[in-house]
Order: C-alpha cells, then structure tokens, then sequence
C-alpha cells in the first residue's frame, strides 16, 4: 500500500510561514550589521580629522600639552579667526543659490510636463525652506568636510492619504554611513546608507512600547551599537532587485523591452536590474519598522568639501585643515603680546627686608587694591633705602612680528584674502582690488559647486520620487520661476500626465529672482524711450508683470487683453493654461474675449504709455534737480553762518587789541 502524503494543517502553515520571515530578519540584521561595520572602519580617519577641524572653528584651540607647558595660569587666549572666513563662504553661498531645471530626454517625455515638474520641484523647496537647509550642509562641508541633507515624504493632512515630498536637514553629517565599493560623489551607486541616531532609554520605550535589549552580552558584533547609557537606532536603506528587464535591439531600430516572438530580428539583448530601495528601522537586534522608499534613488544628500586622493583613499577637507598651525601661533603670541602687556602695571616691588616692618599685609595686597599710598618702615641708619619698582619689561618687536605673519599665514592657507574679507589692503585701484577678490573667490568655488552638484542629485531624487507620489489625478500647486504660485491639475485623461516619460535634471547658479527683477527693471525702463511706440504697446504688460507693488499683475493682465494673440503666441497659451482650472479642480467658467483693438487704438494706448513712463521720468528727475537744490541752500547757509562767526571773531579781536592798547598808553 502506497503510503499517504501527509498536508500541513493551517497551523502548522502559518507556523512555517513565521518562521521563515523570521530567519530573513535575522540573516538581514547580520548582513546589516556586517555592512555598518565595513562602512565604520572605511570612515574612521576622515571622521576623526573632520570632528577635530569643526571644534578647532568653534574655538578649541590649545592642545591641552601646550597649556601644562605654559604652566597653571597663564594667560591663553584664543582669537578666532575661522569663523569669519567660513561667514564669507556661507554668503557667497546663500547670494548664489543653484536652482534646479528640469528637461524631457525621451518621446514619452512632454516639455509642458517638465515644467509642471520643475515647478512642483520649486515648491517643494520653497515650502520645505530648502535655502536653509542647503546653506547649513554646505556650510558644514566648509568647516569639516562633509554635510547632508534628506528627502522623505508625508501626509499632506491628518484627514486623507495624499502624500507630498519634503526636504529635511541633517543635524550632523557624520551620522550618515555609507558604502565603501561606492565612487561617485553622491555615492547612489552603492549598495546601502545608514542614518544612526541615539535616544534614551525612556524615549525608545515611551516610542515602541518594549525596553531595548541588552547588548552586553553579545560580543564584537554589537560593538557598533553600544553606546553608554542611550539606545542606538538606525535607518537602514538598501537595495534590492526586484526585475531582471530584458531589453532588445531589433533590426529597425527599436527597442523593445521583454520576451519577443520574432527572435531572427533581433539584433542586440542585455538584461537590467530593476531595483527597489527598502528601509528599515533598527536597534542592532530586530526590526521596528519597514517599509519603501518611491524612486529609484536612495533619499540622502551628501555635499563635500575639498578632496584629493591620497595613497588610494579620498580625503577630505574644510577651510581650518592647513590653517590650524597658522592660527595656533597667532593666539599663542597673541596670548604672550597681552600677557606683557597685563603685567606692566603688576610690576614686583623691590623690597629691601628692613623696609617692610609691620605693613607686610598692605603689601601683600597692593597688587589686588589700589590703595592711596604704601606705608613703609624707614631705616634710620640709611633713609635713602626705600621700595621701588624696576622698569617694566616692553613687548617683544619679534613677537609682534610674528603676530602679523600668521595672521598673514591665515589666510594664504585658506586662501582669501583682505579684499574679499571688505577689509583695506595692499591693492590700491579698483581693478587690482576686484582681481584679488576674484582670485580668493576662485579658491573657494568648490564648495558652491560641490553644493550645485548637491542640489542636482537632490533635483533627480524628487524628479524619481514624483510618479509614484503624485500617481493619481489631483490639483497640485506649483511654483514658477517668478516665485508665483500656479494651480495645476495632473494626470487627468488628456491633461498632464507625471506618470510617464523621462526627466533628466541640471541646475543653473543665477542671482536671486527679485535681483533678476530689478536689473531687468532698470534696464527697461532705460530702453523704452527709445522704442517706437507700436512696441512699446506690446511689452508694456511684461514691465507691470515685473513689478512689486499691489495688483502689478491685474495691470499687466488688463494692457495683454489690449495685445492682438498673434503677438501673445505662446505666452497667450500659458495664461489660458493656468486659467483653465480654479484651485478647487473644477473647470473656470468661458469668458468672452474682448473684441480685438484696431491697429490706431495700439498707437494710441502705445503713445500714451510713452508719455506717462517720460512723464514719470521727468518727475523723478525734478525730484533729483530740488534735492541738489534743497543741499545747496544748505551748504550755502552754512557758509554765511559760518562767515558770520569769522567777521565776529575778528570784530572782537580787533575791540580786545584796541582796549589792551589803550590801557598800556594811560
């Protein structure tokens, strides 16, 4: 008799099912475990000059050696120059802000969508204070060497389910870990990153509802999540693939993806991995949480300083590596200049034994009060011996020397200098003095474009978030690059689709938008006087557009309904675009277009804004020609006050000579 296959009840299913996930955690956790370790080990030098170069700018600036070898009180005073230098960095910085730009790269691609993106980019920036947060990473890259920056998503209300993209700083750098195999700078093409952070006892169990574990007995392989009194949690991201995609070249030159009946045709065959980022909240032991990561990039920023490969490892740096010594010697002979200084007025007595008698304690004190007089005992065989003070030592010219040097020293190894600090030096014309603002600029420029690369790798992570965040139709708001708000409807049939295409980014380091403004502003009003009134009919509603003051645009939107739509083009389209929906989705009612102005009526509203841009012009120059006037009348008051006071003083000099005069003769 055949024996029987036995079939596991639904129990024992279920039992082998739990179990199964449970050796996967496990063999995760040991992998992750493993991968920390490498990544600790791979950063452990760098971490520890970067850590020493944020301190050193923050103002610890004597080796504690130095300080026993001077001996207990001496004076050692630090004058900080560092942060004066990476203040400059972090201006140049935040007055050249890169600004994403987003393009279509495929035939699935939409050049319409990609603004729609870009502009979904900006508001994400603006409504996450990007400015912020790119200028605190970059301004750590400065100092230490490296900063960073995430991108995460959330809950757009605490009453639904859309989600919208977020940007968020990372307080220390340092506690992001990262693949070692990985070379690019943003290093997406490793295999994993960590974020550590550490928390209390009391908060990890007031957070997940259990205490944490007890590592103390596990060895080596915890050693990484040991740390004194606190629980330490981390954010593990990781790939993973999840398709093999076979892509085919056929003969005619298309490309077509997965299995294909005619194979004859084909020409060329290479299989991609598709992957997934996974995340994971971990205490070193077991999984809090987990979940997804939309995109195809992992969420983290990493922005560096300066880098040079030295012995087949990258180093990196900030503005204080080379600049510690320089500035170590400046507070040390600055401490030596003071100290001389403070001591000249505490110069020691010279007190012959018998000149001190029974007033020991008042001289004892007399360097801590000032006391009126100093009492001494007089020594009748030979009053002429008394207490005095020698000359007191004078400041060193050598150390004053080299005061100069390295603080001269300072900035050669930093690498700006007076000019571009604001401050008077060698260079006398304007020309010399912008060459060598230029040139401290120049040495400095890697940090900003390290930071553009920064914010280009951030454009592209939320340019691979957006379809699968924004994956059904709903109203979005946009920003446009005036800084405008747009209301916009998505992936709705026939409309903007996020959903498809490929996007590729690039960013652009301009001046701030209303520095923009201004400049076109003033370079328009200059040129308008000189364009024939049929023109200036035509562009008078970009000047408006341009303005600041309240309802600059209702003007604007008013002269373009005066502008026949062959000359609109596609700016026309543009304002219907925007227009075609009201911020609550549903569709704005026709207006009826207002019938089209004759080619007299364009002359004439033409020459009348003419008329009223050189009116205004001439106001202000009449305006300018009363201020000149109202300083002359002055200028002019004051010198016949000040006439006044001369004729007087001379008047009374002269009555004062004759009174003298007249008293010697009697």
């Amino acid at each position: 008799m055949a024996e029987q296959e036995q079939v596991p009840t639904t129990s024992e299913s279920s039992d082998k099912t739990s179990s199964d996930e449970e050796r996967a955690d496990q063999e995760l956790l040991q992998e992750m475990r493993q991968r920390l370790d490498r990544s600790v080990v791979n950063e452990k030098d760098e971490r520890i000059k970067a850590h020493d170069d944020i301190r050193f700018i923050n103002g610890e600036q004597w080796d504690e050696s130095v300080k026993t070898q001077r001996g207990e009180g001496r004076l050692c005073l630090v004058i900080n120059k560092m942060p004066t230098f990476l203040d400059q960095i972090d201006g140049d910085i935040r007055q050249n802000k890169p600004g994403i730009k987003v393009k279509a790269v495929d035939s699935g691609a939409d050049p319409d969508t990609a603004k729609v993106i870009e502009g979904i980019v900006r508001y994400t920036e603006r409504n996450s204070g990007a400015g912020k947060i790119y200028s605190y990473g970059t301004i750590h890259a400065a100092a230490g060497g490296r900063g960073a920056w995430r991108i995460l998503t959330d809950y757009i209300s605490d009453d639904g389910f859309e989600q919208e993209i977020k940007l968020q700083r990372v307080l220390n750098a340092y506690s992001i870990y990262f693949d070692p195999v990985a070379i690019q700078d943003d290093k997406q093409d490793g295999r994993y990153f960590f974020i550590l952070s550490d928390v209390s006892k009391a908060e990890y169990k007031k957070t997940y509802g259990f205490e944490p574990l007890d590592f103390d007995v596990d060895g080596s392989e915890f050693a990484n999540w040991l740390h004194q009194d606190m629980v330490r949690v981390g954010e593990y991201f990781w790939k993973e693939v999840i398709e093999e995609r076979k892509i085919n070249l056929m003969g005619d030159g298309t490309v077509v993806t997965g299995e294909v009946a005619a194979i004859e045709e084909v020409q060329q065959t290479r299989t991609v991995p598709i992957y997934q980022i996974n995340w994971a909240k971990v205490d070193g032991k077991r999984i809090l949480e987990r979940g997804v990561v939309p995109g195809r990039m992992f969420p983290i920023v990493l922005v560096w300083g300066k880098q040079l490969c030295v012995n087949g490892k990258v180093e990196v740096r900030g503005i204080a590596r080379h600049a510690k010594d320089a500035q170590k010697l400046y507070n040390y002979f600055r401490s030596n200049d003071a100290e001389a200084a403070a001591m000249q007025p505490k110069q020691p007595y010279l007190m012959p034994d018998i000149c001190l008698g029974e007033h020991k304690d008042v001289w004892d004190d007399s360097l801590n009060k000032n006391y009126p007089y100093l009492p001494y005992k007089v020594d009748t065989t030979q009053p002429g011996i008394k207490p005095h003070r020698e000359t007191p030592a004078m400041g060193s010219s050598a150390n004053k020397e080299q005061v100069q040097i390295s603080d001269s020293e300072i900035k050669d190894t930093i690498g700006i200098q007076k000019a571009a600090l604001g401050m008077p030096s060698n260079e006398k014309s304007g020309v010399a003095i912008r060459q060598r603002k230029m040139e401290s600029d120049t040495g400095q420029f890697a940090f900003i474009d390290n930071a553009a690369a920064a914010v280009r790798t951030t454009g592209k992570i939320i340019v691979s978030m957006i379809p699968e965040v924004f994956d059904t139709a709903r109203i979005l708001r946009i920003v446009g690059h005036d800084m405008k708000e747009e209301v916009v409807e998505v992936n709705a049939a026939g409309g903007i689709d996020l959903t498809t295409g490929r996007y590729d980014v690039d960013v652009s380091v301009d001046a701030s938008y209303s520095t923009q403004r201004e400049e076109f502003q003033e370079k328009l009003m200059n040129m308008l006087p000189h364009i024939p009134p049929e023109q200036v009919a035509v562009t008078t509603d970009i000047l408006f557009e341009m303005q600041d003051f309240a309802r600059a645009d209702d003007i604007a939107e008013r002269i373009r309904k005066t502008i026949p739509p062959e000359i609109l083009g596609n700016d026309l389209q543009d304002s219907e675009r925007t227009s075609a929906s009201s911020p609550d989705g549903s569709a704005s009612p026709e207006v009826e277009q207002p019938e089209q102005p004759s080619p007299e009526e364009i002359a004439m509203v033409a020459e009348l804004e003419k008329n009223k841009l050189e009116l205004e012009i001439t106001r202000v120059k009449l305006d300018q020609e009363k201020t000149k006037l109202k300083g002359m009348e002055i200028d002019n008051d004051m010198k016949v006050k000040a006439g006044k006071e001369e004729i007087k003083g001379i008047v009374e000099e002269m009555i004062t000579e004759r009174i003298v005069g007249e008293g010697e003769k009697e």
